[in-house]
C-alpha cells in the first residue's frame, strides 16, 4: 500500500497591483527624486531635503502622479514579504504585488482604514523607497539590501536599515529612524532635554531620533532588533555573519539616517544641530527630509488611492 501524503490545497491569488503599475511607479520615483548631497567642508552632517522632477518640487497633494505612484510603492513595500523581489524589480524584472487568501493582512487592513495612524505606516515606506534610491543613485553599490518598513507603524526602535557591501568587499551598514509630523517636526528630531546635553534614559523608550541613535551606540538600545534586522539583510544577500560582526557593525561602524517625513515649509538642516551630539564622523550622520505641500491632505490622498485598489482587488 503507498503512503497517503497530505497535499496542501493551492490558495486563491489576487492580483492588487500589475508588474507594470509597479515598475512605472518606480522609474518615475527614482528618474526624478534628487541623489543625497555630499557634505560640506565644516558640515557636522548631511541634510538631504528631497526633491522631484526637474522643478524640484516636493509631494503634491494635488498631483494625481505623485498622489497614485506613492500608493503603488506603498501597497509594492508593505505587502511584499521578500526585499530581494524589490530590489530585482529596480533591475527591471518587476513582480505582481499580490495577496492570497484568507486576504490583506488585519494589521494592514487597521492602519489603512484609519486616517490618523496611514500617514505614520506611509512615512515609513517612503523612508524605505528614498533609502533605497539613494543608494543606486550614487551608483557605488553592486551588493545591498534595504530592510523592508514595519507593518505596524508604532513598532518601537529603529526602523529599519541597509546593508551595503563596498568596493573591498566591507559590510556597511546605516540605520534609518522615521517620523512624520503634520506640524513643526523638531520634538520628533531630539528632545530638549537632549538638546541640552542632558543624556536620554536607556530605560524609556526615545521620544526622538537623535536621542535613540545617542542610545545605540552609548547603550545598546534596540540591539536585538537591529542584530536581526542584520541577520535576515545578511541572508538576502546569501552571506553569512556572526555576532561579533554584527555587534562592531551597530555599535562602531554605523551610518544613521534620521529620516522626516512633514510639510516642506517646516524643512530646515538648523533642526538637526544636535546632531552634534553623534559620535560619527559627517558623511555617517545623514538627516533626510522627505516633504510635502500638506503632507496631512497628502497621506490622505494616498490613503484613499490604496483603499480604491484594494476595494477593486476585493480586499476591502
Amino acid at each position: 500500500m503507498q503512503p497517503i501524503t497530505a497535499t496542501a490545497p493551492t490558495p486563491k491569488i489576487t492580483i492588487v497591483t500589475t508588474s507594470a503599475q509597479v515598475l512605472s511607479a518606480w522609474q518615475w520615483w527614482f528618474d526624478n527624486i534628487s541623489p543625497r548631497p555630499n557634505p560640506n567642508q565644516g558640515d557636522e552632517y548631511i541634510f538631504d531635503q528631497k526633491k522631484w522632477g526637474q522643478l524640484l518640487t516636493c509631494l503634491l497633494h494635488g498631483d494625481t502622479q505623485h498622489v497614485s505612484h506613492v500608493a503603488t510603492l506603498y501597497l509594492t513595500s508593505q505587502i511584499t514579504a521578500n526585499p530581494s523581489e524589490i530590489l530585482l524589480m529596480t533591475q527591471g524584472q518587476p513582480f505582481e504585488i499580490c495577496i492570497s487568501e484568507p486576504g490583506l493582512d488585519p494589521q494592514i487592513k487597521k492602519v489603512v482604514e484609519n486616517p490618523e495612524k496611514f500617514p505614520h505606516a506611509l512615512s515609513e515606506n517612503l523612508a524605505f523607497w528614498v533609502q533605497l534610491a539613494s543608494i543606486i543613485k550614487t551608483g557605488l553599490f553592486q551588493n545591498f539590501v534595504v530592510t523592508l518598513p514595519n507593518t505596524k507603524p508604532t513598532d518601537p526602535g529603529p526602523d529599519g536599515l541597509s546593508l551595503l557591501f563596498d568596493s573591498d568587499g566591507n559590510p556597511v551598514i546605516e540605520i534609518r529612524s522615521v517620523k512624520s509630523s503634520v506640524n513643526d517636526p523638531s520634538s520628533k528630531i531630539s528632545t530638549a532635554d537632549f538638546r541640552r546635553g542632558l543624556d536620554p534614559n536607556p530605560a524609556v523608550s526615545p521620544e526622538a531620533q537623535l536621542d535613540e541613535f545617542y542610545l545605540v551606540i552609548k547603550d545598546g538600545y534596540g540591539f536585538t532588533k537591529l542584530e536581526r534586522l542584520l541577520v535576515s539583510a545578511f541572508q538576502s544577500l546569501g552571506r553569512g555573519s556572526n555576532n561579533i560582526l554584527r555587534i562592531g557593525l551597530v555599535r562602531n561602524q554605523s551610518s544613521f539616517n534620521a529620516m522626516i517625513v512633514a510639510n516642506d515649509q517646516h524643512a530646515s538642516t538648523d533642526r538637526f544641530y544636535i546632531y552634534s551630539r553623534i559620535p560619527r564622523p559627517p558623511t555617517q550622520k545623514i538627516a533626510t527630509y522627505i516633504g510635502s505641500d500638506n503632507w496631512e491632505t497628502f497621506s490622505e490622498n494616498v490613503r484613499s488611492n490604496v483603499v480604491d485598489t484594494l476595494k477593486s482587488a476585493g480586499m476591502l
